[in-house]
Order: structure tokens, then C-alpha cells, then sequence
């Protein structure tokens, strides 16, 4: 039973590999292009400061430029200043290296940062990420869990949310690298609440900052993870020593990730700080909460069916631990207002709701409170068993078909859901009335 959470990793592989050959992420013209859109705004720090001393992106790439995949923000006249900041670009930096490398020396292909190759070494490298992450993950969950809740709740995770699409699809996107990232947070707190020594406080200002730079509004994740470092080490807060040689220089290394982000906005725009966003805002008196939890388009508990168990999860973690409950339950209720109140609160096309996967690490406690519930109590885990294999199945099964693209990704009806059920085999037109007919009657 000691190794029964390792296995589960090992699944987690398998399944994944079986996807990757049944849909393979890189099969088609338009899959291949990860270094696009979004990926493009992270990615562009890296060949511009790296590569071609280029980091206002104003000059050609050799046989294409980045500016082509992600256009100027900003007014017509100024400097390319992309609106992502460089924080996810950290992360992908030493994987980029490396492949530029074997890209430049062993192959033919040109070392452009754009050819095939380097789309290919995101996306791994962004495998190679979750598989860290789910190291991270199981480390933290043995400290609360036994393995067979462990192992449980990590299948469940992989297989019965969007984590296995955006894993498998959207990898070079942040919120996988940020999966990892709490993954790695949340096992430093505990170390320093075992051990109370400073160092693990310094790595935590330091992940904390590159976390925050990667996507603003995933400060509310270091709020928590702040509190419960705070609240269960209360006696740690009366040490003058706690303060000097602990919090001092993780606000220090905290501060030290932002500093080449106001370099470039200055050297860029000419501004300390620089608002790409201009013209996109949040709609606070208008958020989308239900819609983004509950409705067919991308409705996190439509999309992700395993993540209900954290409802029941927060109930449980009430009446054992009320402190524990009140540091994660308001920041995440918050999140949840914050990410459906902006403007586009579907966030393109991907898979369920991409925002809150960096959550899951977090909301692991609960829905593993849950779990470990349901296991203790044979009769319980006999009449649930099928309900939470029906979870899963429709889960891979909805993931399955976006993958293969018989619906769209971010125009979906449950008549549509019905009819995948019912026969899968849809025709593009189909497919295209149906998503532009719902898309105009989605709120704005």
C-alpha cells in the first residue's frame, strides 16, 4: 500500500499517453502552432532578450517574426510592448534554452524560435511541468491523507476535470505551469511549518512572485497560502528573527521578480508600469458567476464533474478545522467572483474553466476530506462508486470530442451535449450554426 500513490502517478502517464495518441496535440496544421495567441504575448520576452536583443520586437525574425502571431498593444507609433508579462516566460526559459540548443546544433531546422521544433519543446516542457507538479502534489496530499486517498484523488483529478485536455492541449498556456507552481508552494509552507527554517520562507517569496507576475489575479492563491503560514505558526510571529531573517527577504526576492518587468516597460513604453489591458476590464457589478460555474458553455462543474466533491469538501473542513476553512474558502469564493467578472469570462478556447485549475492544488484539501469520507464508509463508497465513474466517463468522454473537435470549444449547448451522446458524428456546418446561433445569445 506504501507505493499505491506512486502507481497512481504512473497511470496518470499511461492515460495520458493513450490520449496523446488517439488526439495527438500536434496532428493537424492549426494544433502544431502552440507558440500562438496567447503562448505568443508569454513566449516573446524569450527570443527577444535571448536570442535577437530585440526586446521591443521592431525588427524581423529571421524568415518570420513573433509580431505576426501576437499584433501590437498599445497606440499606432510606440514600441511593441506586449500586454502578458514575463513571469510564465521564467518558467519556460530553461526548456528554451535547452532546445534552442539542440535545435541549433543537431537539426536542420532553422534555430528561428519559431520553426516546428520549438513548438514541440513548449509543449513537452510543459508535460515535463505537470509531471513535477503532480510529485509536489502527492507529497502534500500524504501529509494530510493515506495513500489510498492520495492515489484516489489524483486519478480522479486527472480524469474526471479539464486537467487532462489543457495537460494534454493547452500545456505551453499558464495555468498548468501555475498547477505546478501551488503544487511546489503549498509542500514549502509545510516544510517551513516543520522545520521553521528561513530558507523555505526565501523560496516562497520567490515562487510567490513569479506566480503573481505570471497572472495578477492568482495573488489571492499567495493570500492563502500566506494566512495558513501565518495563523499555524502563530507563535513564530513574537520572534523578532522571524521577521529579519524570514519575511524581510521573501518580500525582498518577492520584489526582485518584478524588477526586470519595470525594466522592460521602461526601456519599452517609457513607463514604469504599463497597462497592456487598455481597452479589456472587468465587469464588477456584472459577474458571470453562474454561468461560469454551471452553464453548458463553460461551466466549471459541467466541464470538470469531480470538482462538485469540493462542496461537501468545504462543509467537512467547517466543523474539523474552522480556521483552516475561513483561509481558503473567502479568498477562493473571491476568486470566483474576480475571474467571472472579466469581460471575457469564458476565456477562449479551451476545455471547461482554465482559470481555476491553478486552484486545484488548493482545493485538493477539501475534496480530499470528501474522499477519505466516502472511503471509511463501505456503504457509502458502494453507492457513490458508480456516480463518481459516471463523472469520469463524462469527463473523458467531452474531452475526448473536444480534442477531435465535434463541438465547439467555447459554443456549447446541452441539446449538443445530448446529441455527442446520442451520435457523435456532426458536420463542420452543423457544428459552426449551432456555435454561432448560442454565441449571440451568450451574456456580454
Amino acid at each position: 500500500m506504501s507505493s499505491l500513490s506512486k502507481y497512481s502517478i504512473l497511470l496518470i502517464v499511461l492515460i495520458g499517453a493513450i490520449f496523446y495518441k488517439i488526439d495527438d496535440p500536434l496532428d493537424s496544421e492549426y494544433n502544431w502552432k502552440v507558440i500562438s495567441f496567447d503562448v505568443a504575448g508569454y513566449y516573446s520576452y524569450l527570443p527577444g532578450y535571448l536570442i535577437y536583443d530585440d526586446p521591443g520586437l521592431e525588427h524581423d525574425f529571421d524568415g518570420d517574426k513573433l509580431i505576426h502571431y501576437y499584433g501590437p498593444q498599445g497606440s499606432p507609433g510606440k514600441p511593441y510592448a506586449t500586454k502578458y508579462t514575463m513571469g510564465l516566460a521564467y518558467q519556460y526559459a530553461p526548456g528554451f534554452l535547452i532546445s534552442h540548443w539542440i535545435i541549433k546544433t543537431f537539426t536542420d531546422y532553422p534555430p528561428n524560435t519559431l520553426s516546428p521544433p520549438y513548438h514541440r519543446a513548449l509543449l513537452y516542457s510543459g508535460y515535463l511541468s505537470f509531471l513535477i507538479g503532480l510529485i509536489f502534489l502527492r507529497k502534500v496530499l500524504l501529509f494530510f491523507f493515506s495513500e489510498k486517498v492520495t492515489a484516489t484523488l489524483l486519478v480522479l483529478y486527472f480524469i474526471g476535470t479539464n486537467l487532462l485536455t489543457n495537460v494534454l492541449f493547452k500545456a505551453a498556456l499558464p495555468h498548468v505551469w501555475l498547477f505546478t507552481d501551488v503544487c511546489i508552494l503549498m509542500w514549502l509552507a509545510i516544510r517551513y511549518s516543520q522545520s521553521r527554517k528561513a530558507h523555505f520562507l526565501w523560496m516562497i517569496g520567490l515562487l510567490s512572485g513569479v506566480i503573481v507576475l505570471t497572472r495578477y489575479t492568482d495573488a489571492l492563491i499567495i493570500v492563502t497560502i500566506g494566512l495558513a503560514i501565518l495563523w499555524y505558526n502563530k507563535e513564530e510571529l513574537r520572534k523578532q528573527s522571524f521577521w529579519i531573517k524570514g519575511i524581510l527577504p521573501a518580500l525582498f526576492l518577492f520584489a526582485l521578480v518584478f524588477v526586470p518587468q519595470i525594466y522592460h516597460w521602461k526601456t519599452i513604453t517609457g513607463q514604469y508600469f504599463y497597462d497592456g489591458y487598455y481597452d479589456e476590464g472587468f465587469h464588477w457589478l456584472d459577474s458571470k458567476v453562474w454561468w461560469g460555474l454551471f452553464s453548458s458553455f463553460k461551466g466549471w462543474f459541467i466541464y470538470s464533474p469531480i470538482m462538485l466533491l469540493v462542496i461537501p469538501g468545504f462543509i467537512l473542513l467547517y466543523q474539523r478545522e474552522k480556521a483552516a476553512f475561513h483561509v481558503l474558502f473567502w479568498p477562493f469564493a473571491l476568486t470566483i467572483y474576480v475571474i467571472f467578472a472579466w469581460w471575457c469570462w469564458w476565456y477562449g478556447g479551451a476545455y471547461g474553466c482554465r482559470p481555476l485549475i491553478e486552484w486545484m492544488p488548493l482545493l485538493a484539501l477539501p475534496v480530499g476530506l470528501t474522499l477519505d469520507w466516502i472511503i471509511k464508509r463501505p456503504k457509502v463508497l458502494i453507492l457513490l462508486t458508480p456516480l463518481l465513474a459516471g463523472a469520469c466517463y463524462h469527463s473523458l468522454f467531452m474531452s475526448h470530442h473536444y480534442m477531435i473537435k465535434t463541438y465547439h470549444s467555447d459554443k456549447c449547448t446541452f441539446e449538443v451535449i445530448e446529441q455527442l451522446y446520442i451520435d457523435g458524428n456532426r458536420t463542420q456546418e452543423l457544428i459552426d450554426a449551432e456555435g454561432s446561433l448560442y454565441r449571440s445569445k451568450l451574456p456580454q
